[in-house]
């Protein structure tokens, strides 16, 4: 596979084909078929419906929501569901950060089809030898990849389901 195929690939969004994951009537993320089939484990955590999906934890409590997902994420990573957690909390929100409806371990945000954040830095330097480019490199203690070149999160390995 060529590097346009992978923006291509990247690039071939339909969100027609993805469940809402609503808290409290707010849309947060957008989840795929087969996790939604997990999450009906749960029905307590979680309504599934074939037009959404629906945290049930009381959505005045942003703790006990937390609380709650982050049980269920547990039993995930020990079902072999989920890979690893990563221990960073990523806000579930409509808007920005301070609105935030829920936090979970940034291993989940794209199962939950939530907003998640990372920095890359890369740049330009000049030397003796003239301009070169600069790509930052994973740490050597990271999960994924470790030591590697910085590359798109849309390649994201950490799916253990087919992500079509």
């Amino acid at each position: 596979m060529g590097f346009i195929d992978h923006v291509h690939a990247c690039n071939c969004h339909d969100p027609a084909s993805f469940t809402p994951f609503r808290i409290d009537g707010k849309t947060v993320g957008l989840i795929r078929p087969f996790f939604t089939e997990v999450l009906q484990r749960w029905p307590d955590v979680f309504a599934v419906t074939d037009t959404a999906v629906a945290l049930m934890v009381d959505s005045n409590d942003i703790e006990a929501c937390s609380s709650a997902v982050a049980e269920v994420l547990r039993q995930l990573v020990d079902d072999g569901v989920l890979s690893h957690l990563h221990g960073e909390q990523y806000a579930a929100t409509e808007g920005n950060w301070d609105q935030a409806l829920l936090f979970l371990d940034r291993a989940a945000a794209p199962y939950f089809g939530t907003r998640a954040y990372g920095q890359n830095l890369n740049g330009f330097v000049r030397d003796e030898d003239g301009m070169k480019l600069w790509v930052a490199r994973h740490s050597v203690d990271q999960i994924h990849y470790p030591g590697h070149l910085d590359k798109p999160s849309c390649w994201w390995p950490a799916l253990r389901y087919p992500v079509g």
